[in-house]
C-alpha cells in the first residue's frame, strides 16, 4: 500500500512540474524534460498494473516497454539542448549516432514482444522478472544511451 501510495505522489509531482514547465518556458529544453517526465510517469502508473493484475502481465509490460523505449530519444534531447547553443549546421557524428540508436528502441518494441525480452515463471506468487538475451541487450543499450546522458549533463553543468 505505501508503495503505490509513493508512486502516485511522485506521478503527480512529476506531472506537475511538467505543467509548469511547459507553462513558464517554451524552449526545446524544457518541452524534452516536461516530455520525459510525462513518460517517466506513465511508465510508472502502467507498471504498478501488473501487481494488481498479474494475468494480463506481458499486455502491461509491452504498454511499459514502449513508454520505456521514448525514455532515451527524450533524455538525450534534453541533455544535448540543456544551456548549450549549437550553430545550425555543426551537429557531431557522434550525437548523430546517438540519436539514431535512441530512435532504435521504439522500432525494437513494436517488433518485439515483452514476452521476448523477459519472463516470469510465476509472476502472481514471486513478483519477479527473469531477462531474456535479447531483453539483456536492449537494456545494457538503453543504460549505455542513459548514462550518456548524464554525461552530458554534466559536461554541461
Amino acid at each position: 500500500m505505501v508503495q503505490i501510495f509513493l508512486s502516485i505522489t511522485a506521478v503527480l509531482l512529476a506531472l506537475g512540474y511538467a505543467v509548469c514547465l511547459l507553462v513558464r518556458q517554451r524552449n526545446l529544453a524544457s518541452v524534452a524534460l516536461a516530455g520525459a517526465l510525462v513518460v517517466c510517469s506513465l511508465v510508472e502508473i502502467f507498471d504498478l498494473m501488473p501487481l494488481s493484475h498479474p494475468e494480463k502481465l506481458l499486455g502491461w509490460k509491452n504498454i511499459v516497454l514502449f513508454f520505456e523505449s521514448l525514455l532515451p530519444g527524450f533524455w538525450l534531447l534534453y541533455s544535448l539542448t540543456f544551456c548549450r547553443e549549437r550553430e545550425p549546421g555543426k551537429f557531431p557524428l557522434l550525437l548523430g549516432v546517438l540519436l539514431t540508436v535512441s530512435l532504435c528502441f521504439p522500432w525494437i518494441t513494436f517488433n518485439y514482444s515483452a514476452g521476448l525480452l523477459f519472463y516470469s515463471p510465476d509472476f502472481a506468487e514471486e513478483k519477479i522478472l527473469f531477462l531474456s538475451s535479447l531483453g539483456y541487450f536492449y537494456f545494457v543499450g538503453m543504460m549505455v544511451v542513459l548514462v550518456l546522458c548524464m554525461v552530458f549533463l554534466e559536461r554541461t553543468l
